[in-house]
């Protein structure tokens, strides 16, 4: 996955898997932060390092409207240990903040809207 196509933009990077309870817990309030913020320049990426199929098959059941990529050692070139880890990337490119667990709506929204605001 190249970053540097979505200069420009936040982005939002969720680490999840399959078999992640917290993880699948987030997927609703994504979807709702994408949807929300797709056109003040929000793009949300899920990776995991699940195979393709298992991919669709979890972006399908959940109605997922954001992307999901299978990207094995994704987790690993990103240092990634816990799931779920969001990683919020500013218009510049630089990590701006990273948490792991469940992240509740309201301070994902919250956040979101700091970033999207900010003037490039």
């Amino acid at each position: 996955m190249d970053l540097a196509a979505h200069r420009g933009r936040v982005v939002l990077l969720d680490f999840w898997a399959s078999w992640c309870g917290p993880c699948r817990m987030m997927m609703p309030a994504l979807n709702r932060v994408a949807e929300r913020f797709r056109a003040q320049g929000l793009t949300v990426i899920g990776l995991t390092d699940d195979p393709p199929e298992v991919v669709r098959g979890v972006g399908s059941r959940m109605g997922i409207r954001y992307t999901l990529a299978s990207s094995p050692g994704a987790m690993a070139r990103y240092g990634v240990q816990s799931l779920p880890t969001l990683v919020m990337i500013d218009r510049a490119g630089r990590v701006r903040s990273v948490s792991v667990g469940f992240e509740s709506p309201a301070a994902l929204e919250q956040a979101v809207t700091a970033l999207v605001n900010e003037r490039p």
